[in-house]
């Protein structure tokens, strides 16, 4: 598909809030097959570039491709990459039972600071390069964790009170509903 447009779209999970979305995209490419011995469908999907824009971010150019299947009540995600400007994350996991869906994923996350700045919106990363990987869970509700390791290189933070230049870290990384922890 050449381009594709989905305007006005709302994403929510078990009644727990609504998020209005836009998406756009060009180069949709699609292509399944049926495996009678799951039975499932298996796939690849790829965009490029898919745009999102949500909660008055501004559109986000995402390049992704992913390998998936479809099950009776499970879609696995066998290796999927999301990447934009100098980042990129690959995944895989699926989310099981569908009826009360519960999700857990294995990440690689290479993140450069300048993008974070420009995506979520923290001025105060201005360069430098962060790398977490580990495993993510979502057991429904507000319920989710992540856990990894965090390795950042020639950071630089800048508000009105600290500057902080060229420094690194490394450290285990925990992330729930109550915050994140180093």
């Amino acid at each position: 598909i050449g381009r594709f447009s989905l305007q006005n779209g709302v994403f929510e999970i078990e009644s727990r809030g609504q998020v209005p979305f836009d998406a756009r995209g060009r180069n949709l490419n699609a292509r399944f097959l049926y495996d009678l011995a799951g039975p499932r469908y298996r796939g690849d999907v790829s965009m490029q570039p898919l745009e999102i824009a949500w909660g008055g971010y501004a559109p986000v150019p995402l390049d992704v491709a992913m390998a998936v299947t479809f099950e009776k009540n499970r879609i696995g995600v066998t290796s999927a990459k999301i990447a934009t400007g100098d980042s990129h994350i690959d995944f895989s996991g699926a989310v099981e039972d569908l009826v009360s869906p519960r999700a857990s994923f294995r990440y690689d996350l290479r993140a450069s600071l300048a993008d974070v700045n420009r995506i979520l919106r923290v001025p105060e990363l201005r360069s430098g390069t962060a790398e977490v990987a580990g495993n993510a869970v979502w057991t429904g509700s507000s319920n989710y964790s992540a856990s990894g390791r965090l390795h950042a290189s020639g950071v630089e933070y800048r508000d009105s009170f600290v500057r902080l230049e060229g420094f690194r870290v490394d450290a285990g990384m925990v992330a729930g509903p109550a915050g994140i922890g180093l």
